[in-house]
């Protein structure tokens, strides 16, 4: 790699570090929102970084393309039951750096699962809020959440959840559902 490449390679992966040392420091104070767009900046700043690498030697590249196109066995689908218990651990993980950690009023709770062909998209807050719809028990930040159906894998989506989904169905090929859809209701955690 050339000088400015190498450059090009530190800056993106200096942004990335101060944008998680930024997300630690927002998590400790509570502000789990602000956390997220910083963990999500610092995901782009590395995705840059990668990008400035070169590949080394057309060999290497053609032997990882064949790897790449060799069938590979599918994963086990997840189920709704995984998929639930899954988001339980991650938004218990993310209240307990909070400061409601030890307020049961706060605990988190999911409160509600659209289901989509391709995986489920979950709401959440403190149980207290969702019981009772009163404000002074709101966590704020609590982002939908995507688990796939296929892989398991889990997207913490923005607050623009719907605009996420079209995106991801595009790339899918998919047609978003979003407006007319009923979420279905699941029991508390």
């Amino acid at each position: 790699m050339e000088t400015q490449d190498w450059s090009d390679l530190h800056r993106h992966l200096s942004l990335a570090d101060a944008a998680l040392t930024g997300a630690v420091r927002a998590i400790g104070e509570g502000r789990l929102a602000w956390a997220l767009d910083a963990i999500a900046g610092a995901q782009d700043k590395i995705a840059a970084a990668v990008r400035q690498i070169p590949l080394e030697e057309q060999a290497v590249v053609a032997h990882r393309e064949q790897a790449l196109l060799e069938p590979k066995p599918a994963p086990p689908a997840l189920g709704l039951e995984a998929a639930q218990q899954k988001v339980t651990e991650y938004i218990h993980a993310v209240v307990d750096q909070s400061r409601y950690k030890d307020d049961p009023e706060r605990a988190p709770m999911i409160g509600s699962v659209l289901e989509k062909d391709y995986g489920w998209v979950f709401t959440w807050n403190a149980r207290k809020f969702l019981e009772t719809q009163d404000e002074q028990y709101l966590l704020t930040g609590t982002r939908p959440i995507l688990i796939e159906k296929e892989s398991g894998e889990m997207r913490v989506l923005t607050f623009w959840w719907e605009r996420d989904l079209q995106k991801y169905e595009a790339q899918r090929g998919q047609v978003a559902d979003t407006n007319g859809h009923v979420p279905r209701e699941v029991s508390p955690i």
